[in-house]
């Protein structure tokens, strides 16, 4: 299970034990906060990450019928903001939950890493892929006269490169990205 939580969706991967019979079903419950696999007799409930609608369309979510396994997306409520913590699942943090009171510091030895004030904007980090799918979005790239790099210098192409800039912290999923001059107390 992967929530994407931007584009209001949760992508769900089932693998089933025995092919699909007539007798599988998916159900969302707990009011789209969980959900329900029954196959070969047996029910296997999954807490979601966010709620999702209840009347959801559980169809394409399922194998076809002789079949074992099926990824499909869920679409979550619009109004799921805030993760379920209390089943497991939770956020971290995300760019627009930061601001430039921020201050960052080691979990290990509790010096601080970036001190108030030093990050004055925060970005979060494209995902895993995210140029193979810009090359799937954009039929048609930009036509540039003068450069043979498709694109690269304008940061959509996948020979582009993210780079750290001074005062803006990048946010990832598991970590940050941060010019080293917006440190303190760290060796490189």
């Amino acid at each position: 299970m992967e929530l994407l939580h931007n584009i209001k969706s949760l992508n769900v991967a089932i693998q089933l034990s025995t092919p699909r019979d007539e007798n599988t079903q998916l159900l969302v419950s707990d009011h789209g906060h969980r959900l329900t696999l029954t196959h070969d007799g047996q029910a296997y409930t999954v807490s979601l990450p966010a709620q999702t609608s209840i009347r959801a369309n559980l169809g394409s979510l399922l194998p076809p019928q002789g079949e074992m396994s099926a990824i499909g997306r869920l679409q979550i409520d619009s109004s799921s903001t805030q993760m379920v913590v209390n089943e497991g699942f939770f956020t971290l943090w995300s760019a627009s939950s930061l601001d430039s009171s921020v201050e960052l510091a080691c979990s290990g030895c509790g010096s601080t890493v970036v001190q108030h004030g030093h990050i004055k904007q925060w970005k979060d980090l494209p995902s895993e892929g995210w140029a193979e799918m810009m090359d799937l979005w954009h039929c048609h790239k930009p036509h540039e006269h003068d450069t043979d790099d498709h694109g690269g210098h304008k940061g959509y192409a996948a020979g582009s490169r993210l780079m750290a800039q001074a005062g803006v912290g990048f946010v990832d999923t598991l970590g940050f990205l941060l010019v080293e001059k917006d440190c303190s107390g760290i060796k490189v």
